[in-house]
């Protein structure tokens, strides 16, 4: 075949070949082109989370002067007294994500108070920071039943109990022994116990000779005296391990519960610590609303998160010291075997009448009498008190929208604009040099 012939070969006999060339090239192009793809579809999700977080496209030098304190346009000159009282910067990291999107506009929005009720505004807010004040005292002071000190948890305790006691000593009924009775004060706090006593002891030697002395007719001024002669004040502190021993033969825990303080001790440590932090945060958050012209949706919005995180931690703290704490104490009328048992009380310790036999001499010395009277401690009544202070600012911030430059984009671009205007006439008044 000569050259020329070769030249004109048919082109269906060359199109196998180059279809498969093609074929060929086509898949491996295709291949590559489906890498392509796929990278540039990791770029446009990594660009499109940027995007968002960023909040590209949407003005937000309101946002960054506000972190920054330096409100250009609704009084400059009023601000808070402390950058810590700023916004929080991590707005200006992202500021899609905390404050300009539509959760976070809605929740602004939500409220009452109009814009133009200013003084309305500052009054509420007044109040809710003097409220946001005293109930982080009231938490801070309830952080006091953490204590082991005497004086401490006399003031701050959770619970507190007044107890009358009586018992006789061996050897009571053949006149040997001593009739004790006195009356105590308990402290309990989260991790201790606080006692007062007061003991009167009192023997039947002394009594003989307060009757011989005053020919067999004492006064109640020689009583008085002889009482206060022979009465022992006595102040201790002690762990939740030793309150179920008991305390001069009164038993005050449930004997299946004996530990039941102490199991939840850690647990009230911690729900007195982590409200507490958080109470000042929204503390802050309440200062900062105070000024509209540093008010943004986020404040708005961890206020509240924040704020029900700390009444939530301090309700389970609440409860748990009431069910798993104080429920296990007893309270009213006992009397008590040695061993801490219950027992019927004996005639000595319910009867008006004087004279009594030996048997029921003899069951004083054995069995134990006591009254028991419980009452909510100062720092109980603190905790509580804060929750409803928090509750009653997570309101007061519901009730008040944040200004409308948070959520109104005309607002946002104008500002902007300014913004703008003011840097570069700056820029232009400061020479470079």
């Amino acid at each position: 075949m000569s050259a020329e012939e070769a030249d004109k070969v048919p082109e269906e006999e060359a199109a196998p070949i180059a279809g498969e060339e093609g074929e060929e090239i086509d898949a491996v192009e295709g291949e590559e082109v489906d890498g392509d793809e796929g990278d540039s579809e990791k770029r446009s999700l990594k660009e499109s989370v940027g995007s968002f977080l960023a909040a590209e496209g949407r003005p937000i030098q309101w946002i960054l002067d506000r972190c920054n304190g330096h409100e250009r346009v609704m009084n400059p000159d009023s601000k808070p007294c402390c950058c810590l009282l700023y916004p929080n910067g991590f707005l200006k990291l992202a500021p899609g994500l905390f404050e300009s999107n539509c959760f976070m506009e809605w929740f602004g929005r939500v409220g009452f108070i109009k814009p133009e009720w200013f003084l309305v505004r500052r009054s509420l807010f007044f109040i809710v920071m003097l409220f946001s004040t005293v109930g982080w005292i009231c938490m801070l002071l309830a952080d006091m039943a953490m204590s082991k000190q005497f004086e401490v948890l006399q003031k701050f305790d959770f619970s507190n109990a007044k107890v009358y006691f009586a018992y006789a000593t061996e050897g009571f009924a053949d006149g040997l022994g001593q009739f004790i009775e006195g009356t105590s004060k308990i402290h309990v706090g989260v991790r201790a116990v606080a006692w007062e006593r007061e003991i009167v002891n009192i023997s039947f030697e002394q009594i003989d000779k307060l009757y011989t002395d005053n020919n067999e007719n004492p006064s109640d001024a020689d009583w008085d005296e002889l009482i206060k002669d022979n009465t022992i004040f006595q102040e201790t502190v002690t762990g939740f391990s030793d309150f179920c021993s008991g305390d001069n033969r009164v038993f005050f825990v449930k004997p299946e519960q004996c530990d039941a303080c102490e199991k939840v001790s850690d647990k009230l440590i911690r729900g007195l610590i982590m409200p507490t932090i958080f109470y000042f945060f929204t503390f802050k958050n309440d200062w900062l609303r105070f000024w509209p012209n540093y008010d943004v949706n986020c404040q708005k919005a961890m206020s509240f998160f924040v704020g029900s995180i700390t009444i939530a931690l301090a309700l389970r703290t609440f409860f748990v010291y009431k069910n798993e704490c104080f429920g296990s104490f007893r309270e009213g009328e006992y009397c008590f075997n040695l061993d801490g048992t219950e027992a019927e009380c004996p005639l000595i310790y319910t009867s008006a009448n004087d004279d009594f036999a030996d048997d029921d001499l003899r069951q004083a010395e054995k069995i134990s009498y006591s009254e028991i009277d419980w009452e909510a401690g100062a720092g109980y009544i603190l905790l509580g008190t804060a929750v409803f202070i928090r509750l009653f600012s997570m309101l007061c911030n519901l009730s008040v929208p944040t200004p409308s430059i948070t959520r109104d984009r005309e607002e946002q671009w104008e500002y902007e604009r300014i913004a703008k205007a003011q840097d570069k006439a700056t820029s232009e008044y400061f020479l470079p040099w």
